[in-house]
């Protein structure tokens, strides 16, 4: 009998690991010396969504976009925090907020949209 709740109970532990990844350890650190604006930081939030981690990444893209759309080196039309601000409503959707992610996107495209000549339209 013992053979079996070691199982459930390595089980669990392997869904528990599953869950957030090992980053999720180092992830208070990597907030204590990486600005949110920093690439590391987009890079952290893009492993967490690769791995699954669905709401830690929305709510660390969710930071990083406060903060670049507030920093005056990027702003809401700087490509990164374009970027940033399309991987929030990626995972806006995937996170069941279909209309979010839609109002999201709308407003990307409408902030982005250039002309061929990169002039704003």
């Amino acid at each position: 009998m013992a053979a079996p709740q070691r199982a459930d109970r390595r089980a669990a532990a392997g869904k528990q690991a599953s869950a957030c990844p090992p980053v999720c350890a180092v992830l208070p650190h990597a907030r204590a010396v990486l600005d949110l604006t920093s690439g590391g930081m987009h890079r952290i939030a893009g492993y967490l969504a690769n791995s699954g981690s669905n709401p830690a990444a929305w709510d660390l893209f969710q930071l990083i976009t406060d903060a670049l759309m507030e920093d005056s080196a990027y702003g809401p039309e700087h490509p990164d925090t374009l970027s940033a601000r399309d991987n929030l409503a990626y995972f806006t959707g995937s996170a069941g907020d279909a209309a979010g992610a839609r109002d999201q996107y709308a407003v990307l495209l409408l902030s982005g949209a250039q002309d061929s000549h990169g002039e704003r339209l």
